[in-house]
């Protein structure tokens, strides 16, 4: 398993909408890199973008009009390429569409942004990864969700009904005149 599940490449002027991604990335228990969250003070940024694209299973691409301006961008795109990587491009949400493509993307499915909520274009992202359907990747997400709510209600119904024993075991031993005890024994 790769250190990072997903090495996220975009521009500065995207960098909202990319936080908000990996944040509901993780919902999905898939890790995205970025690089000035990932990348430690001191460290060769080149050697450590390089290493990422390298671990990572594939390489998400925000395109924007800034993104296909940015040399970085296309120095990424250029050795994820080189390594065979899955690309999974996806359609910033503030763009308009007013920029070309690079023809290694043309042929290929872009997820688009902007039609959708971060969330729903995170489960597409690991529907593209896990070859799957983005509505597949939904109903997981709600399935675990709805498992862990289940837990947190039983372990608070639980511990409501041990404090009502409680209360209603101290009410008894008042009415009955029976002395209060606070050890178990």
């Amino acid at each position: 398993m790769s250190s990072y599940h997903l090495f996220i490449c975009y521009s500065n002027y995207d960098r909202d909408f990319v936080k908000a991604l990996l944040v509901d990335l993780e919902r999905f228990d898939v890790k995205g890199f970025l690089d000035r969250e990932d990348i430690g003070s001191g460290a060769k940024w080149t050697n450590q973008i390089t290493k990422a694209i390298l671990e990572s299973d594939a390489l998400v691409v925000i395109l924007s009009e800034s993104a296909m301006r940015s040399n970085w961008v296309m120095a990424e795109l250029g050795q994820a390429l080189s390594l065979n990587k899955q690309i999974i491009p996806v359609l910033s949400p503030s763009t308009n569409i007013e920029f070309d493509v690079p023809d290694f993307l043309k042929g290929r499915i872009i997820i688009d942004a902007r039609k959708m909520s971060t969330l729903e274009a995170s489960a597409a992202i690991v529907a593209a990864v896990r070859s799957t359907s983005r509505q597949t990747e939904l109903e997981r997400l709600l399935k675990e969700r709805t498992k862990r709510r289940v837990v947190i209600f039983t372990l608070i119904g639980s511990l409501l009904t041990l404090i009502l024993f409680l209360i209603l075991r101290s009410v008894v031993q008042v009415i009955w005149g029976l002395p209060i005890s606070t050890s178990p024994h």
